[in-house]
């Protein structure tokens, strides 16, 4: 009977230890299966915040390259107006050097056969010496000849031959006001078309390119046929040209050449009309 029992209660201690063991490896299974789940949940996460992060990262790779390409651009739009701005001042420095050479040429001509000289073509030039003023008129001229209102016909010639000096030596504020007190003190003058001409180029000069063309025009007003008008013409050209009237400039010259086709100013036009084709 003793044996009976000793070997129910073996039977009995291990089946309890199978279940035991059984149960052990059940809970076993589903901690890690728990895990395995968690441990997946994180993978997708981190998969997801490493593909925000690739897009973001794309994005701003687009952006600066968008930024680069439009510097780029800008870049070229401003060389292109740089090499513009290179060319119109090389073509202004052209025009500028031809002009001069052109009146120095002439005035060299005329000193070397003592004749008066023309009147400058647009920029400024160095007047006559006082011995090329012209004469003045003999007594006994019609009304519509030159008398001076003051002073002796010495005096209007030294007064004008003054003026003209003052022009040849630069001093172009003392030319301005030595012609504008010829002008006022013989305002029948012969010369006083011409001393409005040289208050003109004057100003050119000094810059004062507006002051130089209302000079101008109010001496083609003044005297719509005096020889000066021409050249009078051709310096209003030149001081649109340096206030950048492009187009007015060329208006002027063609009007030049089309009222005045054999003078020497108009010569001098259809060079410049040339020159800007």
């Amino acid at each position: 009977m003793t044996r009976v029992f000793r070997n129910a209660l073996l039977v009995g201690v291990l089946c309890a230890n199978s279940v035991g063991l059984a149960r052990a490896g059940l809970f076993t299974d589903d901690v890690a299966q728990a895990r395995i789940t968690a441990l997946q949940q994180e993978v997708h996460a981190l998969k997801d915040r490493v593909g925000k992060l690739e897009n973001a990262q794309q994005n701003q790779a687009m952006n600066l390259l968008t930024q680069v390409e439009a510097a780029k651009d800008s870049v070229a739009t401003l060389q292109g107006e740089v090499q513009v701005l290179s060319h119109n001042i090389d073509m202004l420095q052209q025009g500028q050097k031809t002009l001069y050479a052109d009146l120095d040429a002439r005035l060299r001509r005329l000193e070397g056969t003592g004749g008066a000289a023309p009147a400058p073509s647009g920029a400024v030039q160095t007047p006559p010496s006082a011995a090329a003023a012209p004469a003045a008129p003999a007594a006994g001229t019609s009304a519509g000849q030159a008398t001076p209102q003051a002073g002796t016909q010495g005096d209007e010639l030294g007064d004008y031959a003054a003026a003209l000096g003052l022009f040849k030596g630069k001093h172009y504020k003392g030319a301005i006001d030595a012609f504008r007190a010829f002008i006022a003190q013989y305002p029948g003058s012969r010369e006083a078309a011409s001393a409005r001409y040289w208050i003109g180029n004057a100003y050119f000069a000094l810059g004062n390119y507006k002051a130089a063309i209302a000079t101008q025009r109010a001496l083609i007003k003044a005297y719509p046929h005096d020889a000066k008008v021409p050249d009078a013409l051709l310096n209003i050209a030149s001081a649109q040209s340096e206030l950048s009237q492009t187009w007015a400039a060329k208006k002027t010259l063609r009007a030049l050449v089309a009222k005045y086709p054999s003078s020497a100013a108009a010569a001098m036009a259809k060079e410049q009309l040339a020159a800007d084709r």
